[in-house]
């Protein structure tokens, strides 16, 4: 399997060109804003890529999504950081280049902003494949964001393989109705139950009295998190 942090993007290409004889012209050729250290290849195969990992924070997303393009489908693990990117407006669309790209994904864990949370249906339908689901929420003090038309969204198209689903951001919040239309779907498809639900400890009562409904039914079980690092029974 393969690993590439954000700092090693140049030599990593390198090696792939090396290794898999492709043609190829240097990225920083079309993102020429792009850090000096980033210099990939637009044109290579990365057919043999597993596992992505990358700090994109005060970067570009766009140098993400071309990487995403090239491995045909490869990747099985994605863990980014995309905080304060140069180019927010390309998160949509790097959340519907994971779906359309990477049908075999089984692990993500990755940044949403509240402008790219409504792609979340896209990303549960398009990798049928995921097992583990760590979403972290933006952190600023701006207010909270109601998710429940996304909750009622994604239910219906939940991974059946879903063992681990972090929505513990406290930028996020939810209603007792629409958690409940949601875990009755994975109550249906969910192949392994209970499935490891993370939560935050900044939700309602009523919310809460709701998640533990569910865990008595085996359909969850609940972990709490007070900054989303911090996660506890």
């Amino acid at each position: 399997m393969f690993y590439l942090q954000a700092n090693q993007v140049a030599s990593f290409a390198q090696q792939f060109v090396s290794l898999l004889g492709t043609d190829h012209r240097p990225w920083r050729n079309l993102y020429p804003s792009a850090s000096s250290e980033v210099e990939c290849y637009a044109s290579s195969s990365l057919t043999k890529l597993n596992n992505l990992n990358i700090n994109l924070a005060g970067q570009r997303i766009q140098q993400l999504i071309l990487l995403i393009q090239n491995t045909h489908g490869s990747l099985r693990k994605i863990d980014f950081d995309l905080r304060d990117p140069l180019d927010p407006d390309n998160s949509g669309t790097l959340f519907s280049t994971i779906a359309f790209c990477c049908p075999n994904l089984t692990h993500i864990h990755i940044f949403v902003s509240n402008d790219a949370i409504t792609h979340m249906p896209i990303l549960f339908s398009g990798c049928p494949k995921l097992q583990e689901i760590d979403l972290i929420g933006d952190r600023s003090d701006e207010g909270k964001l109601d998710i429940d038309d996304i909750l009622c969204e994604i239910g219906s198209v939940v991974p059946e393989n879903l063992k681990f689903l972090n929505l513990g951001s406290k930028a996020w919040t939810y209603t007792k109705d629409s958690i409940s239309e949601f875990l009755d779907e994975c109550e249906t498809r969910l192949k392994h139950k209970p499935c490891t639900f993370i939560m935050g400890n900044h939700l309602s009562r009523k919310v809460v009295e709701r998640l533990n409904m569910y865990e008595e039914k085996g359909v969850i079980q609940i972990m709490v998190t007070r900054n989303e690092r911090e996660i506890f029974l």
